[in-house]
């Protein structure tokens, strides 16, 4: 048995859909595939946000929010069913994820693997939609942004999988975020820490609740691309992990896993690249600039520190 998750970004393009099931297919292990709201369809969850407009009764607002994940469950299903896979859905009620949410803070209170076991005996492939729980009162409530990511790995715990396999339309965890900066370069293996820091810099790979949770559970992640055409990034406990990502959140760069302090500021000053202040913080470098020149700082870094 294996927990597979899917992006929206990916699961909103028809021919993509059928390449994954193409490869899914090919599998011998019972699949629960976790999946996202298709990105920039009606049904996105964005989309769904747009459309709300009377906010007095939060379990409206939540049941409308994780309406997308339901439909792109239902499409999956019925689309693998086309292809004569044995597939089913799990409906919100029936996940099985109870959770305490205050504001955006999400505190697990149980999880309930019955239903997920029982649909499974009769299944291959079981769709679930991400980003969806209970709560203490049986009402549905979300896993906040991302929270898809978070469902898979609470769904590995609740099954006792020490894996969750993430497909993406990249090859894995890179050097800098790819749309700043394409390196090419894919790191083999991060520490739950590292990716934990990447997250908080600005890398939306994976939720941060996710990650967090991952490293409570000890449940490693391999991210890779969704037609598996490498073997990607694993997420773990690695101990003396070197892994360098470079990213941008607000108006700050962040090189994380780096300390040479003094050779960025040799940088930014032999390239005339002003900023206001630069400081070490742990392993990390923070670079804040009220220039507007973000993304040329980072693609400055990128080109002197990725010289092949």
């Amino acid at each position: 048995m294996k927990v597979y998750k899917y992006g929206g970004n990916i699961l909103k393009d028809r021919e993509t859909r059928f390449s994954i099931y193409k490869q899914l297919k090919k599998e011998t292990d019972k699949i629960i595939m976790v999946v996202s709201a298709f990105k920039e369809s009606p049904y996105s969850t964005d989309s769904l946000n747009d459309l709300l407009v009377n906010y007095d009764d939060p379990y409206l607002n939540q049941r409308m929010l994780t309406a997308g994940e339901l439909i792109s469950s239902l499409i999956i299903c019925s689309e693998l069913r086309s292809l004569y896979v044995n597939a089913n859905v799990i409906y919100p009620e029936e996940i099985g994820i109870y959770v305490d949410k205050t504001d955006d803070r999400i505190d697990v209170l149980r999880l309930d693997e019955t239903n997920i076991l029982n649909k499974l005996e009769h299944c291959k492939i079981l769709v679930c939609p991400g980003f969806i729980a209970l709560d203490s009162n049986n009402k549905i409530v979300s896993l906040n942004r991302g929270g898809s990511d978070l469902s898979a790995i609470l769904m590995a715990k609740m099954l006792n999988l020490n894996t969750v396999y993430y497909f993406k339309d990249v090859y894995g965890v890179s050097l800098c975020n790819p749309k700043y900066y394409d390196t090419k370069k894919i790191l083999n293996r991060v520490s739950y820490d590292k990716m934990i820091c990447f997250a908080k810099h600005g890398s939306n790979l994976i939720q941060l609740e996710a990650l967090k949770k991952a490293k409570e559970y000890q449940i490693e992640l391999h991210i890779k691309h969704y037609l598996m055409l490498n073997e990607g990034t694993l997420v773990n406990d690695k101990k003396g992990d070197s892994s360098l990502q470079i990213n941008i959140k607000d108006n700050k760069v962040y090189v994380d896993g780096y300390e040479n302090a003094s050779y960025l500021k040799k940088i930014l000053f032999d390239n005339e690249l002003d900023y206001d202040i630069l400081v070490t913080i742990q392993d990390s470098i923070e670079i804040t600039t009220n220039s507007h020149n973000e993304k040329e700082i980072l693609q400055v870094i990128c080109k002197n520190l990725f010289r092949s």
